[in-house]
């Protein structure tokens, strides 16, 4: 289960606000954030969702919350696999079914409202309660599925001594109605349980195996069931494992140091015991498919340890929706803005407003008014400026790609420069120098770029600027097994990796004279550009007034000369390159570059047309309707099989995650 779309008529000071729409996740979990100053109403939005979920908005609910005049619609979606789980339950029983009630659930989509005359509950809210009632019932009770769980701001890990009555109350911990109680309910006591309850885990576990072992009992050995939270613990925390205390009746949870000593869970430290406890409802709720809800989930948590939770919370279990409201740099920089919603209050009128993280230029200014630039870009061992029209696409592709030790490096948008000559000097002098804890980088794309355009914009800074061998960086998504696998196992499209390679090659050739204008257009704008007039030297400790305050006659006079003399040259020069054999003969070099790409014997097609656009092509040519999950599983494919990455994007991998420069040999 997953939301598409909220809508909010009125809401406490939520007015007219619109979220969404959102894609069903794909194999590994996608998180949504929303960002903003506190008091923006990003717990509010988080506080529809839980009781979208949990429950009807009835009227004893009502009574207890300020909601006059309040409307607003929640759009929920069941994944296909869901769908076909309960169509095949509904049509199974022997009680009839209400009308209309299979075929909204095949469309994967149903609503959720409260006194929303124009959206689509009001047209016929008696279905859509009843699809709600099937949707959880059957997910829930008949499948044993999660709908998921909602982790509050108003938290603290518990101090009170264990309990060794919770003991006897095991089995009634361990069945999943009850879990399901502590999902919607109040940080303490979420906490509270989970800590109590994995305490009696092992407990249990060494009582059931001495058993096993007393009684010569047939069988597998009991497995201890810490182990799952065990990994867990030292995925976060490399070396920290669970430790035992030999005592008769269990008194606390422990946990076995690097240093070799073993302490007593809650003398972690509050950042340490909040990402472990996050995580490990996880694993207790046995979540996927589900929409988790955690407000502030940088609570308590250094910078780092931020990152670390995000980056794990989307593979400890796949497939959920993962909804976090922050107003921290560090959340949203990891998740990307591509997943951020950014709420805001105006300034002047105190209404609040939803902005996109993928407008670009909007959100950045939305984070430098919250933080300030360095705020947002963070500081890391390496800082990596991506330059191109899609930016942000690269951070993700990188990001996933990149090894967990790699956390400490900050991959940070930049607009594009759109061609070399126009590089910010600024950016240039950083690349050239490091400070004491950073070193920097800039990874562009290739465009159109002519070999001898790229290697003009390397020289500006050797070793730290990378051009890559591609037109963008989804290029190195066109692996023909990678595409196999993943189109037989997501999609059930069988192709062979020929064929597939000739479906592209066949994309690229319908495509060729889009690329022959485009790249023309490109190379020839490139005469257009910023042209070098500066004048070194000229005027170097003068001064343009004289003593009497007046302007200098003769210096200006020299200056306008030399000025005009050098623009005179550059027009020269221009003229020349802008003529028309010059244009043709751009226009034939360009040409011949495309036909020789395409040519039986190259594979050059890979790199010189516009990967993004081929895959679209391509995925829409097998029917695949959301590129963008198609994109993802591609990615997330690649990440877990490394063998498969082109060479040279992973040498701009290892020169990332290791420093040195860029072109060294490894």
């Amino acid at each position: 289960m997953y939301v598409r779309a909220i809508h909010i008529k009125k809401f406490r000071h939520l007015e007219n606000i619109e979220i969404g729409p959102f894609s069903s996740p794909n194999e590994s979990s996608s998180v949504v954030v929303l960002a903003g100053a506190n008091g923006g109403g990003k717990s509010s939005i988080l506080e529809l969702i839980g009781f979208a979920l949990s429950s009807t908005w009835s009227l004893s609910w009502s009574a207890v919350r300020s909601h006059e005049g309040s409307s607003f619609e929640i759009e929920l979606g069941v994944s296909k696999d869901e769908s076909q789980l309960i169509q095949t339950y509904l049509m199974e029983r022997a009680s009839p079914i209400e009308p209309g009630v299979l075929s909204a659930i095949e469309a994967g989509t149903y609503f959720r409202a409260f006194d929303f005359p124009d959206g689509k509950y009001a047209s016929n809210p008696n279905l859509y309660n009843q699809i709600h009632r099937y949707v959880t019932d059957v997910l829930r009770i008949h499948y044993k599925r999660p709908l998921g769980f909602f982790i509050r701001s108003e938290r603290n890990s518990a101090t009170s001594a264990y309990n060794s009555r919770s003991l006897l109350e095991y089995d009634r911990q361990s069945a999943s109605d009850y879990m399901w109680q502590w999902a919607f309910n109040t940080a303490d006591a979420q906490y509270k349980d989970m800590y109590e309850f994995l305490i009696g885990e092992r407990f249990h576990f060494y009582r059931r195996l001495g058993q096993h072992i007393a009684n010569e009992e047939p069988g597998l050995r009991p497995v201890d069931p810490l182990q799952a939270y065990d990994e867990l613990l030292q995925k976060l925390f490399p070396d920290y494992r669970f430790g035992q205390l030999r005592k008769e009746i269990p008194d606390n949870l422990y946990v076995e140091l690097p240093s070799g000593e073993t302490i007593a869970f809650r003398d972690l430290s509050s950042g340490e015991k909040e990402v472990f406890f996050i995580c490990s409802f996880f694993l207790r709720q046995n979540v996927t498919s589900a929409v988790i809800i955690i407000d502030e989930p940088e609570l308590h948590l250094h910078p780092e340890l931020a990152r670390l939770l995000v980056q794990t919370i989307q593979t400890v279990k796949p497939d959920n929706q993962i909804w976090l409201a922050t107003h921290n740099p560090e959340i949203i920089d990891e998740a990307g803005l591509e997943q951020t919603t950014f709420i805001e209050r105006d300034r002047q009128t105190r209404r609040a407003f939803a902005i996109k993280g993928s407008s670009e230029g909007t959100a950045i200014r939305q984070l430098k008014s919250l933080f300030g630039l360095s705020g947002y870009i963070g500081i890391g061992r390496r800082m990596v400026f991506l330059e191109g029209e899609e930016a942000s696409a690269d951070k993700k592709i990188l990001e996933t790609l990149l090894p967990r030790k790699g956390a400490g490096i900050r991959l940070i948008p930049s607009q594009s420069v759109g061609n070399m000559p126009r590089i910010n000097q600024a950016v240039l002098a950083i690349l050239e120098n490091s400070l004491a804890v950073s070193d920097f980088y800039l990874v562009r794309d290739r465009d159109y770029l002519s070999d001898e355009m790229c290697e003009r914009y390397v020289e500006k800074a050797r070793g730290r600027i990378c051009v890559l061998d591609r037109y963008h960086i989804e290029n190195y998504l066109l692996v023909d097994d990678l595409l196999a696998v993943v189109l037989g196992e997501i999609y059930k499209i069988n192709l062979r990796s020929e064929q597939i390679a000739e479906q592209l090659r066949q994309v690229c050739a319908v495509r060729s004279c889009e690329a022959l204008r485009d790249m023309s257009v490109y190379r020839l704008s490139a005469q257009y550009q910023w042209e070098d007039l500066s004048l070194t030297g000229f005027g170097n400790g003068q001064s343009c007034l004289n003593a009497d305050g007046s302007l200098n006659s003769d210096l200006m006079q020299s200056l306008q000369e030399k000025l005009a003399c050098r623009a005179t040259a550059l027009n020269e020069q221009l003229i020349v390159r802008t003529a028309t054999s010059a244009v043709g003969g751009l226009v034939q070099s360009c040409a011949a570059t495309i036909q020789q790409a395409l040519a039986p014997s190259s594979n050059d097609w890979r790199k010189l047309f516009p990967g993004r656009r081929i895959l679209d092509a391509f995925a829409s040519k097998h029917g695949i309707r959301d590129v963008a999950a198609f994109r993802n599983v591609l990615i997330k494919y690649l990440a877990d099989h490394p063998a498969l990455i082109p060479g040279e994007l992973r040498e701009i991998i290892y020169t990332i995650e290791n420093g040195g420069s860029f072109g060294a040999v490894h």
